[in-house]
């Protein structure tokens, strides 16, 4: 049988090693889904034992309700745009799915202050949210050259000790309220990888009001990187780690990161590698010495890995 596909498929490893029972967490999984499962395990020789596949099915979601009104007045808001738990509904939609355990949310509607919050599900529920009228805003349309909106972009704007932000939700739209009239410099910060750094811009704010601002980013092209791996004998080494990663976000994580194991033929693909001079990469395989690197990432690339025997 094959795994559920309508919500994705999640493939994941866990190194370890000893014996007995052992227990592995899974995090990110869909409400309501069946999924299906297997371990397999590496021994010190290379050879690997793979256990029957097995599935489970994950607690029906509670469903969560929105009621977004203005501050003050009470008057309903029917054009907020809500990110619950990284899913982005379209504006005015606020309804969403979620299993048991805490939640977070992020509320922006053109002309409010936007707001973020937490709760902890554990049965339906409907939550009344009021957004603040806001004096200034500027809401930022984020997309690619082809058009296609870009999230998980941040931008921040400042004017002589005066800052807001915003970061993009699916639609590529984030609004910044700055918190009184002057000339803002932004600046923005791509944590979607693949696209070439902006400049930022300016902005003046003189009036209250909405100023609408358009933001392009342009896509780095994308290679295939194949690394083929022998043994020290010159034989392919199968199931050798690779893992390939490339600098690091301002948040902390991996622009890029990927881990793949060899073939029967020693062979390991990671396509569609954005360009970079930063990548760096590591091979594991138990029974020999590891290997690390470096690589600059600007055409399809073949990568020959002999590794050596492990030092008493």
């Amino acid at each position: 049988s094959s795994p559920s596909g309508e919500m994705g498929t999640i493939i994941d490893y866990f190194p370890g090693d000893g014996f007995g029972e052992f227990d592995i967490y899974l995090y990110g999984l869909n409400p309501g889904t069946l999924y299906y499962y297997r371990a397999f395990a590496i021994n010190q020789d290379g050879l690997t034992g793979y256990g029957a596949q097995k599935t489970f099915t994950t607690l029906d979601p509670y469903t969560v309700t929105f009621i977004v009104l203005e501050d003050g007045t009470d008057v309903p808001i029917n054009n907020a745009t809500i990110t619950f738990n990284g899913t982005t509904n379209p504006p005015g939609d606020y309804e969403f799915f979620a299993a048991e355990g805490y939640s977070f949310y992020t509320i922006i509607a053109e002309g409010y202050l936007t707001t973020n919050g937490e709760l902890y599900i554990t049965s339906d529920m409907t939550l009344p949210v009021h957004l603040i009228p806001a004096d200034y805003s500027v809401v930022f349309t984020v997309t690619n050259q082809h058009g296609n909106p870009v999230s998980n972009v941040e931008i921040t704007m400042s004017s002589d000790g005066a800052f807001c932000s915003g970061t993009t939700n699916a639609y590529g739209i984030a609004i910044c309220n700055p918190p009184e009239e002057g000339e803002y410099d932004y600046h923005v910060y791509i944590y979607t990888p693949g696209y070439e750094e902006h400049p930022g811009g300016t902005i003046t704010i003189s009036d209250p009001g909405i100023i609408y601002e358009s933001i392009t980013l342009n896509k780095l092209p994308v290679f295939t990187v194949t690394f083929h791996v022998l043994t020290p004998q010159g034989d392919p080494c199968v199931n050798a780690e690779i893992t390939l990663m490339e600098g690091v976000k301002g948040n902390g994580e991996k622009w890029y990161y990927q881990t793949f194991y060899t073939d029967a033929s020693g062979y390991a693909t990671f396509e569609e590698v954005y360009q970079s001079a930063e990548y760096s990469y590591s091979v594991y395989h138990p029974n020999y010495e590891f290997y690390s690197g470096t690589l600059d990432v600007n055409e399809d690339m073949l990568v020959e890995v002999q590794l050596e025997i492990v030092t008493p």
